[in-house]
């Protein structure tokens, strides 16, 4: 995995040479606080299918001026501000469609069970119709792991980035080779899943699972994954905007809802009371007297997602004591 830092505004010019003929590229980016209020990026890290090579821009030095020297490029430098930039897939969004397809012949206890440890044992089994639709957003190092990609260098990534995080801080001044290797690795494991799920010729996202189980690990990028891709990438941008670190309802590792589950379009829309989104009726825990639904809108109705938030951030009642 040649790493290549790039950290003058000369050397944008090797970055656009070296991924000018690619059809796909592998995109990420580090930084403080990301895609939250405050946030910046601080590192644009870069690769293709096609090579192993990563390139990683250092934003802090350059500044951001620098790397887009005419309005063509601007689409892959500028923080996206004002730029539609097409045909985006997160690799999250296709790896939870993955996990959707591998679930599907699954019990709907099985398929909570991801849920957990997030959310108590007891909550999610008990309660399973409440949880069927959430999901958790998938790490990449933890998608490797379960899917048993890449052989020993993928357990290798898997290592590296558990022994990383703890210790990269994106707020430093000063790259380390820490920083430099935490960045590569992620492309490194985009690449692997990039490939395994475009190792075949297969069915689209919407395709059942096949008899042998083969679909779940196969599937085209089709425009499915790039309308859900879209829609989340996009979700704070056209709604309320980026979320606080103080907002627990819009910071947090489920997967949103209206996006791969339900349409997020329709009539009747509810706005929940926790992330302010507008939704359909389905993505509320059902009235217990009409069992439809819940439409009670402006008088705390949360959808299925802010209400396992509250969940888990509710302390535990203290340990009844014994009296003697």
């Amino acid at each position: 995995m040649p790493t290549f830092l790039h950290d003058t505004p000369e050397s944008v010019a090797v970055v656009l040479s070296a991924l000018k003929d690619t059809q796909t590229l592998l995109f990420d980016c580090e930084g403080p606080s990301l895609g939250m209020q405050g946030g910046g990026v601080v590192l644009l890290s870069l690769g293709t299918p096609q090579s192993d090579d990563v390139h990683l821009v250092h934003i802090t030095p350059i500044g951001l001026p620098a790397p887009a020297p005419d309005i063509r490029v601007s689409g892959l430098f500028y923080e996206c501000g004002g730029v539609m930039i097409h045909n985006v897939v997160d690799m999250q969004v296709v790896v939870m469609q993955a996990q959707r397809l591998a679930d599907e012949r699954k019990s709907v206890q099985a398929r909570a069970q991801r849920l957990i440890p997030y959310l108590p044992p007891r909550e999610v089994l008990g309660k399973p119709e409440l949880y069927a639709k959430l999901l958790k957003l998938p790490a990449l190092g933890s998608t490797v792991k379960e899917l048993k990609i890449g052989g020993a260098e993928g357990i290798a990534n898997v290592e590296l980035k558990r022994r990383l995080r703890p210790v990269v801080n994106w707020s430093d001044d000063v790259l380390t080779q820490d920083h430099i290797d935490y960045a590569a690795n992620d492309i490194d494991l985009l690449h692997k899943l990039y490939t395994h799920f475009t190792a075949n010729v297969a069915p689209t996202a919407t395709q059942s699972q096949s008899s042998d189980g083969s679909a779940a690990n196969a599937f085209a990028f089709d425009q499915t994954l790039r309308d859900a891709s879209a829609a989340y990438v996009s979700m704070w941008t056209t709604s309320a905007g980026q979320p606080c670190a103080s907002d627990p309802y819009r910071g947090h590792p489920l997967f949103p809802l209206g996006i791969l589950d339900e349409p997020g379009w329709g009539d009747n829309l509810v706005v929940c009371e926790g992330c302010k989104r507008e939704l359909m009726p389905e993505c509320f825990p059902k009235n217990d007297a009409t069992g439809k639904g819940n439409l009670n809108a402006g008088r705390g109705a949360k959808c299925l997602v802010c209400r396992a938030v509250q969940l888990h951030n509710e302390k535990p009642p203290p340990p009844r004591q014994m009296r003697r």
